[in-house]
């Protein structure tokens, strides 16, 4: 009979254990999405910035942040889907940014030209600059020309 309970007992430790690292992992990916979307979200607004400066419309409908009004949060209308924000959407407005603006996404500096880009900047990836501000998308930007 002992080493029934003994048995259950262990069972249960594994199956909590295992509980526990699939609650983490999943609180992990779920933060890791709000970073993306909040990264998404910031450079949405740096590129409408940018583009209302220059006078440029946006080649994409998701290029620049959602407009929220009052017409909007009373419509049952389904809005046009925005692209998977890691695969297709990031990567395609740090490409803008940098081509149209001379701006890096991750350095959140605007360069004088590209060719200042290209000599100063680390790349076009999170993971290509320094990893002393954990890749985050730089908030104190000046974005005036």
């Amino acid at each position: 009979m002992l080493k029934l309970e003994q048995a259950r007992l262990d069972a249960y430790k594994q199956n909590e254990a295992a509980l526990l690292r699939q609650f983490r992992e999943n609180k992990s990916q779920e933060a890791e999405a709000k970073h993306l979307l909040s990264t998404v979200r910031k450079c949405q607004t740096v590129c409408r910035q940018m583009d209302e400066r220059c006078g440029i419309v946006p080649r994409q409908t998701w290029y620049w942040p959602p407009r929220i009004s009052q017409e909007n949060l009373d419509s049952d209308e389904d809005e046009e889907e925005e692209p998977d924000p890691e695969k297709v959407i990031l990567p395609e407005l740090d490409g803008y940014l940098r081509y149209q603006h001379s701006y890096c996404v991750w350095c959140g500096v605007k360069y004088s030209s590209r060719d200042d880009l290209i000599s100063h900047c680390p790349g076009d990836t999170r993971e290509s600059h320094d990893q002393d501000d954990a890749g985050d998308f730089a908030d104190d930007t000046d974005f005036a020309d």
